[in-house]
């Protein structure tokens, strides 16, 4: 989140009916050298706060910015992704929490009261040979699901998915 400077060698974003944004850079490149981590601003809108939440990431994930400066884009879809997030369990102290936390490189409260999204599927106690299998089979399907989901927005948006989400 410190303020940042240099050149832009690409920056790869393209707008949608659903995301749009604009970034404060001149044609060469370069940005101002006061400018600060938020050089560009998306934003993002859906049938609801979750289909808006789901464009924005995926905005994000596919925004793609080389050159000498740094970008918050990963951090911040990370976090649009966190349960919190996803529920609406926020407020002005959150982000404050997760970076003074800073578990696992981005935060997260002592206890799991934040933590990343929940998987669909429940493990018991289980012997504990076979947690490598279950943990293993339940990233598959959450991947899985997060893939096909991704998919069928990009169709409905009338977009060719990449082959790489096919495989």
């Amino acid at each position: 989140f410190k303020p940042t400077s240099g050149g832009i060698q690409e920056l790869n974003f393209r707008s949608t009916p659903s995301v749009w944004g604009y970034f404060s850079m001149d044609s060469s490149g370069s940005i101002h050298e006061f400018a600060d981590s938020q050089f560009g601003h998306l934003f993002a809108r859906g049938s609801d706060r979750e289909h808006a939440r789901r464009n924005m990431v995926l905005a994000l994930k596919e925004l793609s910015i080389r050159g000498d400066i740094s970008t918050t884009v990963e951090y911040i879809a990370k976090l649009m992704e966190l349960e919190d997030y996803v529920a609406n369990r926020i407020d002005t102290a959150w982000l404050d929490g997760i970076i003074a936390q800073n578990i696992d490189g981005m935060g997260a409260a002592a206890g799991g009261a934040l933590k990343r999204r929940r998987s669909s599927v429940n493990i018991e106690d289980v012997d504990n040979h076979v947690y490598v299998v279950l943990g293993a089979t339940i990233l598959a399907f959450d991947k899985s699901k997060e893939a096909e989901t991704t998919f069928l927005n990009l169709i409905e948006k009338g977009q060719l998915p990449p082959r790489t989400l096919l495989t």
